[in-house]
């Protein structure tokens, strides 16, 4: 099993969550070493399963489900990713408000309490 591309979705999950946590003035260590986690993990249980099942498969075959499993895995993570870190991009407060606007309900005003 190639073990570096799980080690470079680590990486590159690790530097997207401290962009974004960077951005968002957040805990950039805390958020770097989660996103390095995420990372990590999730592409070792994917590319594992994943060289687990090409194993009756031939040389060619085999490259080619590697090359899938390792798309898949970046796949995933960018979900997950981007489930995870909410709170720091803030996407889904446009995606809600856009929802709320096309069914007709508008998001309540903002009170000031004085």
């Amino acid at each position: 099993m190639d073990t570096t591309i799980p080690w470079l979705l680590c990486v590159a999950t690790a530097a997207w969550f401290a962009l974004m946590a960077f951005r968002a003035k957040q805990g950039v260590i805390a958020w770097t070493v989660a996103g390095a986690i995420l990372g990590l993990v999730t592409a070792t249980i994917i590319m594992g399963l994943g060289h687990a099942a090409k194993i009756p498969f031939s040389e060619a075959a085999a490259q080619s489900f590697k090359i899938k499993s390792a798309l898949i895995a970046a796949v995933v993570i960018v979900i997950l990713g981007w489930l995870f870190s909410m709170s720091l991009h803030q996407h889904h407060l446009l995606i809600w408000r856009t929802a709320k606007r096309v069914t007709g309900q508008e998001p309540p005003e903002k009170t000031t309490q004085s």
